[in-house]
């Protein structure tokens, strides 16, 4: 079970998101606007293609963070959840990142819900 690792500081306001693989699998690492460092699955839900971070999506009429399949224009909101009227019918998974100071590392183990 190989462990993505990277530098938190590679992630910046101007360049949010980074795919990485780990354990074999597309994994996308996103700083949020509040400086959260999070991870999610990059595996599209719908038809397997790789997901993107956009920080500015339109969702429900909003402009705000979420990911994007550009495969056939799949969402999810910031939280990985599969925006309904799109094509993805499940989430992605949020996947725990492990931080020690400026080095993250992230495996394919899933994040409990209210951690």
């Amino acid at each position: 079970n190989e462990a993505a690792k990277l530098l938190a500081s590679d992630l910046t306001p101007d360049n949010p998101s980074q795919l990485v693989e780990a354990g074999g699998e597309p994994v996308i690492v996103v700083r949020e606007a509040d400086n959260t460092i999070r991870a999610f699955t990059a595996t599209c839900t719908h038809l397997g293609c790789i997901v993107s971070f956009r920080p500015q999506l339109s969702i429900d009429n909003r402009i705000q963070p979420g990911f994007y399949c550009k495969c056939h224009a799949g969402k999810y909101d910031v939280n990985g959840v599969n925006i309904p009227g799109t094509r993805p019918k499940s989430p992605l998974t949020e996947l725990v990142v492990n931080r020690q100071s400026d080095k993250l590392e992230i495996s394919l183990t899933p994040k409990k819900k209210g951690m």
